[in-house]
C-alpha cells in the first residue's frame, strides 16, 4: 500500500484508535469485528493486504453514522 493511500484507510488493528479520534470513547477489538463481520453485523467494504484487512475512513464513517440512525429508530 502506497503512503498516501495510507491516509485513506484504517487497518483492522487501528479501527479502535480511529474511533477515539473521531470522540468515540468505546471502539472495537480486532476480534470484535471479525465477530461482528462473521454475523453480517459489520458490513463496512475492505480490502486485504495479506492477512491484514483496510477500510477506507469514509465508509466506517458512514457505518457509524448508519448505526446511530438505527438507534434512533428503534
Amino acid at each position: 500500500m502506497r503512503v498516501r493511500e495510507k491516509e485513506l484507510y484504517v487497518g483492522i488493528a487501528e479501527v479502535r484508535d480511529f474511533m477515539s479520534s473521531l470522540g468515540i470513547q468505546r471502539g472495537f477489538e480486532q476480534d470484535t469485528i471479525r465477530k461482528k463481520m462473521r454475523k453480517g453485523k459489520f458490513k463496512v467494504p475492505y480490502i486485504s493486504v495479506g492477512l491484514t484487512k483496510y477500510f477506507k475512513k469514509e465508509d466506517l464513517i458512514r457505518w457509524l453514522e448508519e448505526g446511530m440512525q438505527n438507534e434512533k429508530n428503534d
